[in-house]
């Protein structure tokens, strides 16, 4: 009887424990990430914009509405109502912050699940690849790139925390801006439309070679 009595404890303990869930998911259901073409994907970076679609194995007696959530934290990330039939979607919107959970650790993984009204698990999607965003940054007046070095590189800081950066000027992407050196303080600069110009088209650049949608920009004076 006391054996009996404390595994139904740890059970209970189990059901109640931060994060768990006993709720269970309808058969046949799934969700679904879709890329800004509208195609299911198994991957993005932090910031892509992207739509989030729920199928079910069979349409629906009445409307109802669906709230799609993430793994950890469990926060809303969209909503959608199937008024008829088995599926709806949500509207496109950026994953901004899926890369980072609230404690400021990297999730490489996703998992977004869907909720009915009740808040009952309905589906949930396949582990979704997430990476973050490229770090894109921007020197000042009388510099150059190199004053990101230390940040730069495999062995700098943001390599260290699984970040790809890029220095306006470091010939990762095409583009130097000239804001003047310190040996010639006097010399002829670029006009600041001139030096932005180029910074766009660096971060165009950044954009097309590594596939995402959105950078970070760390920047310094005049940059």
């Amino acid at each position: 009887m006391w054996r009996t009595l404390q595994v139904l404890t740890a059970f209970f303990a189990l059901l109640s424990a931060p994060g768990l869930s006993y709720t269970s998911q309808v058969a046949g259901a799934s969700v679904e990430v879709l890329d800004r073409s509208g195609q299911p994907t198994a991957h993005i970076t932090d910031g892509d914009r992207v739509r989030l679609r729920i199928n079910l194995p069979a349409a629906v007696a009445s409307p109802q509405t669906y709230t799609f959530k993430l793994d950890e934290p469990s926060a809303s990330v969209g909503g959608c109502e199937i008024a008829s039939g088995s599926t709806c979607e949500t509207d496109p919107a950026p994953a901004l912050g899926w890369y980072w959970d609230g404690g400021g650790i990297a999730r490489v993984t996703r998992v977004v699940k869907a909720y009915d009204a009740s808040g009952t698990l309905v589906a949930q999607s396949e582990r979704l690849a997430v990476l973050p965003r490229p770090v894109v940054m921007v020197h000042g007046f009388l510099s150059s790139a190199a004053t990101w070095a230390d940040y730069l590189g495999p062995d700098g800081y943001l390599a260290s925390i699984g970040i790809r950066g890029f220095a306006v000027g470091d010939g990762q992407a095409p583009g130097v801006m000239n804001t003047g050196v310190m040996a010639d303080p006097t010399g002829t600069t670029n006009t600041i439309a001139q030096n932005a110009a180029i910074e766009g088209e660096y971060i165009a650049a950044v954009k097309k070679a590594t596939g995402a949608q959105m950078v970070d920009l760390v920047v310094h004076s005049m940059g």
